[in-house]
Order: C-alpha cells, then structure tokens, then sequence
C-alpha cells in the first residue's frame, strides 16, 4: 500500500508484514490464579506460625510453677505501670522543648518533600526511544517510539 505510513509498518508486530516477530504481551489468566494461590498459602503460612507460638507460649506459661507464674504476672504489671507513667508525665518527642521549631516541622516537611519527588521521579519518563531509520531507500525518523517510566512498569508487570 504506498498510502501507508512508515510508522505505521513499525508501531506492532502484527503490522510488520512478518518483518518483527510477534510477541505476546498478554498474561494468562492462570498467572493470577497462582499468584493468589500463593498469596493465599502465605497468608496460611503467616497464621499458622502465629498460632505456633502463641501455643507454644501459653505451654510455656502453663509449665512454670507457681512462684514463677507470680513473678511473670508482677513484672508485666510492673512494665504496664511503667509504660502508664511514661504516658501521662513525659510528652511526644516532636511536642518536646528541646527540640528547636524549625526541627519540629522541618522534618516532616522534608520527609513529605521526599515523598513528593519520589513519586514524581516514578512517575516521570526514564527514557525515550526516537527511531531513524532508512527503509527502501527512505530515511525517515520516529520520534518518541517508545516512552519508559518506572510507574508504567509497575503497571505493566502486574
């Protein structure tokens, strides 16, 4: 066809007249099924250790004597009232005196700044291909053929 554009040869391999080979981009609907699967048995996996030792523990708490289950009672109330004095006469770290203004709000401001040109630097274009090409005779150029970004991968791969 001498109408066709030469991108348009270039742009997918079913296109091509056979000159790229076609590859397929398009996952099968099992690969989800297994990813759940093992999502699934990680999950399982995660409650059953727990499980392990919570029992375990209560084995082991269930084991000592009697003078032993005393003495773990009173150093968990211990650290409980410790815990409860610490809360009502100490403040948080950010709210403390010690600890200059522009500490106070300069560090979650930067923290959030961080946060913003990471996600900016994801979201951005990492590279561009521009193709230039001679094909029968014909040179001819393709200008942003392909755009990769870090954020476009991620939603690629899934």
């Amino acid at each position: 066809n001498p109408t066709k554009l030469d991108e348009e040869l270039l742009l997918t391999p079913e296109k091509s007249l056979g000159l790229l080979p076609a590859v397929s981009v398009e996952k099968p609907p099992y690969f989800t099924v297994i990813y759940s699967i093992i999502a699934g048995f990680a999950f399982v996996f995660g409650i059953l250790c727990k499980g392990i030792v919570d029992c375990r523990n209560k084995k082991w708490r269930d084991s000592l004597s009697h003078n032993g289950q005393f003495h773990l009672k009173s150093q968990q109330e211990k650290e409980k009232h410790i815990i409860e004095t610490l809360n009502e006469n100490t403040t948080s770290l950010f709210m403390g005196a010690c600890i200059p203004r522009r500490v106070r709000y300069g560090i979650p401001l930067a923290l959030a700044l961080n946060l913003a040109l990471l996600l900016g630097a994801h979201s951005a274009v990492l590279s561009t291909i521009n193709v230039d090409a001679t094909l029968a005779g014909e040179q001819f150029a393709i200008n942003n053929f392909m755009q990769f970004s870090f954020g476009e991968t991620l939603r690629n791969a899934s």
